[in-house]
């Protein structure tokens, strides 16, 4: 009887033993979709199945993603914002006219004054050309008598004076009559000019300032004279 009972607990604690060893199998799912394990998370041996004690499930442990805070905006604080700088584009500024000067306005030079006629021997006046005046009665010019020594010095004589016309020319008056040899001069009072010396001589006007043409005058009045002589002789 107690051989009986034996055999009959053993048999009971097999049958409970593969019940509980097979509980696992038949109760998972077929179906079930395994649960993807934590990275980095070991999962822990199954324990073999002991009498009596049930077999505990691991459970798949939440992986925990932390995600950083992102910053609040500060309150009370406004937003700066990027503004374009402008770029400084400095023209310079344009002269201003002066005001109260006069501008100076270029003037034509004035010739000089210059004798055109009656610069020969036995002559009582003298004509030529100077810078036009439109005064009556200007008396702006003097013909001058040169002192033997040169002209321009303090010897120097005026033998007549007279006005200038509004078109630029003149005609003066002299005393005594010219003398051939002599030279005379024009001189403008009003412009502060003086013409060039001429040398009277028989009938012709020649420029004081020239020597060659003197030289050829005295040559060719040298020339007349032996021709003149010569032909008294003969």
């Amino acid at each position: 009887m107690a051989n009986r009972r034996l055999f009959v607990f053993n048999i009971s604690l097999l049958c409970f033993t593969a019940l509980v060893t097979a509980a696992p199998s038949v109760a998972q799912d077929p179906t079930a979709t395994p649960t993807a394990q934590a990275i980095g998370t070991s999962t822990p041996p199954t324990p073999s199945p002991s009498i009596g004690i049930p077999t505990a499930t691991p459970t798949a442990q939440a992986i925990s993603t932390s995600t950083p805070p992102s910053p609040s905006p500060s309150i009370g604080m406004p937003t700066a914002t990027p503004t374009a700088q402008a770029i400084s584009t400095s023209t310079p500024p344009s002269p201003s006219p002066s005001i109260g000067m006069p501008t100076a306005t270029a003037t034509a030079a004035v010739p000089p004054p210059a004798i055109s006629g009656g610069a020969n021997a036995d002559s009582t006046a003298v004509s030529g050309e100077a810078a036009p005046n439109q005064t009556p009665g200007n008396n702006c010019i003097s013909i001058v008598l040169c002192d033997p020594a040169g002209c321009g010095g303090p010897q120097d004589q005026v033998i007549g004076t007279g006005d200038v016309s509004a078109q630029g020319f003149f005609t003066v008056v002299v005393t005594p009559p010219l003398v051939a040899g002599t030279r005379i001069y024009v001189r403008d009072t009003c412009t502060q000019q003086s013409g060039d010396p001429l040398l009277i001589s028989l009938g012709t006007v020649v420029p004081a300032a020239s020597p060659g043409v003197v030289a050829v005058l005295a040559l060719v009045l040298a020339t007349v004279a032996v021709w003149a002589i010569r032909r008294r002789r003969a």
